[in-house]
């Protein structure tokens, strides 16, 4: 995430501007006066003979850009390679041709294109072409979020690869599982083989219709707001155990302890994988809550010393409530009502339970068809919050306000919440939220209840 700047103003309580992450031009590429760039690789669902490989230019808005070159793969190795007079962002599709089903050795027709997104495309690369590619591609096309065209794709390069055991799956050539290893394959390239073989297996024994279906079933689950494939790395786990047994697997790995590609399952089963640009809701809330006590710190820091006392022990004993008790306090509150909200905000009715990756802190809540939500929070074991949230959606499903009644844990001690907010979403990402209400607890009594008072955030789309 991009930091960001805050200013107090005196409107109310506290009134801060921020700018978010998202807005900027991406994508943009430019003719190559003299140089050329070098791209080669395979095309493999197994390896592809007689496709068509199409090179565009990709626009800052995700939309395909001018051809820069057509290319047909290799008859036997699904092999290519292109020069081209451009650098910047592409996108390279292939369509048609035949392969030889890993799993049943049938040679199949290419029903649907498969795609590879790369950005800052220059030099000599080598680029891949896979089911795994056309995921990360749907991915990063389909995203929404105010992150840039750039960021988008790298997320979802990442998040795939994070499945794949951090194999970098634009850039790493799949060897073919159905032919023995040669001795320069590394470890990386027959795995990714393997994966792609265990797209074959889930057709052969119908977890799916196509390769197709197997690239939606696992971009949905992926993409469903936690980077998270809870239900189909299972599926996968199990037919890649099936694809080692298969007697067309020469890989020479038949178990699933002598493959990485397990554990990474299992995590990503478990735990939900955010890319470096990416971080949870709880840590955007963290960010915002701690750039609000940062400026309430930058007035502590700004207590004059060449007054008089009696101006100087005024503003000392302000600086000093700020910094000891106020900035704490909305810390606290302004990261842990965020983090409720948007759980309850990207949850269907049932009971979750979340873990904060940064902290160990696990989020227990318990979303009901009539928008209510009940709360718990603890940190070691130790309750730290607990409450009742109430809420009110737009047509969109977007939480636009509500209440929050319980307390919450702080350096200064427990405190009682009695808080109220609304928020904006804008592509996904909370745009602005507004809190009144009070908090009081251990000498502190912080009223937000008169008119103009409360704590109000506004994100700017631009870093």
């Amino acid at each position: 995430m991009k930091r960001r700047l805050m200013k107090l103003a005196a409107v109310g309580l506290v009134a801060a501007s921020m700018a978010g992450c998202g807005g900027g031009a991406s994508g943009v590429g430019t003719t190559a006066g003299g140089s050329v760039t070098n791209i080669s690789g395979i095309a493999s669902k197994g390896p592809l003979r007689g496709s068509t490989l199409t090179i565009y230019a990709l626009n800052a808005d995700g939309t395909y850009g001018a051809v820069l070159g057509t290319k047909s793969t290799s008859s036997s190795d699904g092999a290519y390679s292109a020069s081209l007079g451009y650098t910047g962002d592409a996108i390279i599709v292939v369509t048609g041709g035949t392969y030889i089903d890993e799993a049943t050795g049938k040679v199949v027709s290419l029903a649907t294109p498969l795609r590879t997104v790369v950005t800052g495309l220059t030099g000599t690369t080598a680029i891949a072409v896979t089911p795994m590619t056309e995921a990360a591609a749907e991915m990063a096309l389909a995203d929404k979020s105010a992150y840039t065209l750039k960021t988008r794709i790298q997320n979802a390069n990442y998040v795939l690869g994070a499945m794949s055991r951090n194999i970098n799956i634009v850039n790493t050539q799949p060897a073919d599982p159905t032919i023995a290893p040669s001795s320069s394959a590394t470890t990386d390239s027959i795995t990714y083989g393997l994966l792609l073989g265990t797209v074959s297996q889930m057709m052969k024994d119908g977890k799916a219709a196509s390769v197709q279906d197997a690239i939606t079933k696992i971009t949905t689950d992926l993409a469903d707001g936690d980077y998270r494939a809870e239900t189909m790395a299972p599926v996968v786990k199990t037919e890649l155990a099936n694809f080692l047994a298969n007697p067309r697997n020469k890989t020479g790995i038949t178990s699933l302890t002598q493959t990485k590609l397990t554990g990474a399952l299992d995590y990503i089963a478990a735990s939900a994988v955010y890319p470096p640009q990416v971080q949870t809701d709880l840590q955007m809330a963290k960010n915002i809550a701690s750039e609000v006590r940062n400026t309430l710190l930058s007035i502590y820091n700004a207590q004059p010393t060449s007054v008089n006392g009696v101006v100087q022990t005024p503003f000392q004993n302000l600086s000093d409530e700020l910094k000891t008790k106020l900035g704490k306090t909305l810390y606290t509150t302004v990261a842990r009502t965020a983090w409720f909200v948007q759980a309850a905000a990207t949850k269907a009715p049932g009971a979750y339970v979340i873990t904060d990756p940064a902290t160990g802190d696990t989020l227990n809540i318990t979303i009901s068809s009539t928008n209510t939500a009940t709360i718990t929070v603890t940190s070691g074991g130790t309750s730290v919050a607990s409450g009742n949230l109430a809420f009110t959606k737009d047509g969109s499903g977007n939480i636009v306000s509500g209440t929050f009644t319980g307390t919450l844990d702080a350096a200064i001690g427990a405190l009682t919440a009695n808080i109220g907010f609304t928020d904006t979403v804008t592509n996904g990402l909370l745009a602005s939220m507004s809190f009144t209400g009070s908090i009081a607890g251990q000498g502190l009594s912080l009223d937000m209840t008169q008119t103009g008072g409360g704590l109000n955030i506004t994100f700017s789309p631009q870093p």
